[in-house]
């Protein structure tokens, strides 16, 4: 800005006004942070993946391949990459009704949920509504996995506790011995169902620790 020669009103406040450029490429760096942070909670070790080299379209893909995100959300993603895109290499976004009318129009019904009932006909306000819609729906599918996670986690405390204060002895092997016969039964049920031929590593052999045992996992 020119303080010699300082603008007028209408052209300062123009010009300090958000632009849709703006909230597109801000909103997008969230929504992208965001994916990271559930990749990353999903996984055992996410960081070979390194993430901070995978491109945006791919880690949307791998966040539905892991039960993140469904399929339906994912053109509404996309379709937001594509204005960021645009906004990258033009460093202009001319945000038209039609352009606000197809990224809404990209969304699934369950994504449309989280819009007005009443949709705004100004193309600024669509745009930022949308990205709140996508936002909120990964934050709740992260609360949602570390819900699970923690419930997991204090199940198998539970359990925990409840075997360090226990002595089973021989009716803990038993019931172990009967538990695992049952198990390889219906894996080799279901191995033959899918064609597999492997050969499952022997279990029910014994005698078994009483904390060797897998616990249920998110």
């Amino acid at each position: 800005m020119d303080l010699k020669n300082p603008p007028s009103a209408t052209d300062l406040l123009a010009a300090i006004e958000p632009q849709p450029i703006h909230i597109v490429v801000t909103g997008h760096v969230a929504l992208e942070r965001l994916i990271e942070l559930c990749i990353v909670e999903s996984l055992a070790n996410p960081a070979v993946l390194e993430l901070d080299r995978v491109p945006f379209l791919q880690k949307l893909a791998l966040s539905v391949a892991l039960g993140i995100l469904g399929e339906s959300s994912m053109p509404a993603y996309k379709t937001l990459n594509t204005l960021r895109n645009k906004v990258a290499h033009d460093l202009v976004l001319a945000l038209d009704k039609q352009v606000a009318l197809d990224l809404r129009n990209s969304m699934s019904s369950a994504q449309r949920k989280e819009l007005s009932l009443s949709p705004s006909v100004d193309p600024f306000a669509v745009l930022r509504e949308v990205i709140g819609a996508l936002y909120t729906e990964l934050r709740s599918a992260l609360e949602h996995r570390r819900e699970r996670r923690l419930r997991a986690e204090a199940y198998n405390d539970i359990t925990r506790e409840a075997l360090t204060g226990a002595n089973y002895g021989q009716a803990w092997v038993d019931g172990r011995r009967s538990l695992e016969i049952e198990l390889r039964k219906r894996v080799e049920a279901k191995k033959a169902q899918l064609g597999w031929t492997y050969q499952s590593p022997e279990h029910e052999g014994g005698p078994w620790d009483l904390y060797e045992f897998d616990y249920i996992v998110p």
